[in-house]
């Protein structure tokens, strides 16, 4: 199967995310999002070989995966949502396609047989897409499930990809009280810099957010300080002699 050549681009998005940067960050930016939809996630030498030297804004816009490797998290979900639609479109061809309609209905909404409009065979879909190749509009996920997901979606500061963050959720073994540890731990992750800097356009998604169990990371600034015993002043050789000590003491 030959690589896919291109990935939706949001404009709009784009110039919002990369407003603060110079150009020469920019381009930079691009070509590692470029390198990264052609080779996966980028290692420390792909990032090396087009940032020279580190660059924080730059690398603010990219995420570790457990192998220490880097991605953008955006790209990454719009990766994966144009495969889905590719691999429903060729499951769906190799079924034979969709059933005609009868002669009268199609002649009726001749527009609608000849094909959807655009919005639906985007490779944005937020869909799910079962085994069969066919779109299922919801999960069969348990209604208490459900609950426990739309308070999770409602409670995260990011409203993106809903329907990736709810098949991230539904993969999740919620035994014990892990559902109020996600929940108490997501809190203090919206209160840290990292999140409510810049109006928050490092957030990850939330499909990243869970698929990646972040509610087991450690938050930035958690680090324990141990603080040892407080330095003193050393004293000046006048503070040492007896005509100042004498004067201090009187």
């Amino acid at each position: 199967m030959n690589k896919d050549p291109a990935f939706l681009f949001y404009s709009s998005d784009f110039l919002t995310g990369t407003y603060t940067m110079t150009d020469e960050q920019v381009g930079k930016y691009i070509r590692l999002l470029c390198l990264q939809h052609q080779h996966g996630h980028l290692s420390q030498n792909h990032m090396d070989s087009i940032i020279k030297t580190y660059d924080e804004i730059i690398y603010s816009k990219f995420i570790k995966d457990p192998d220490g490797k880097y991605y953008n998290d955006r790209l990454q979900e719009e990766i994966e949502k144009r495969v889905k639609y590719t691999d429903s479109r060729r499951s769906n061809g190799l079924l034979g396609g969709r059933p005609l309609k009868p002669y009268g209905k199609h002649m009726d909404n001749h527009k609608d047989s000849i094909c959807e409009p655009y919005e639906n065979h985007s490779e944005d879909v937020n869909e799910d897409v079962n085994d069969n190749g066919d779109i299922d509009k919801k999960k069969g996920v348990g209604k208490g499930k459900s609950n426990l997901f739309d308070k999770f979606y409602t409670a995260y500061p990011r409203h993106v990809g809903r329907s990736g963050a709810e098949k991230a959720f539904t993969k999740i073994d919620m035994k014990d009280d892990l559902f109020e540890k996600i929940m108490a731990v997501l809190e203090k992750w919206k209160k840290c810099d990292q999140w409510t800097k810049d109006n928050g356009q490092f957030i990850p998604y939330p499909a990243t957010w869970l698929n990646g169990k972040r509610w087991e990371d450690e938050l930035p600034g958690d680090k324990q300080i141990s603080f040892g015993a407080i330095p003193q002043p050393e004293k000046s050789k006048w503070q040492s002699c007896p005509e100042y000590k004498g004067r201090t003491e009187s």
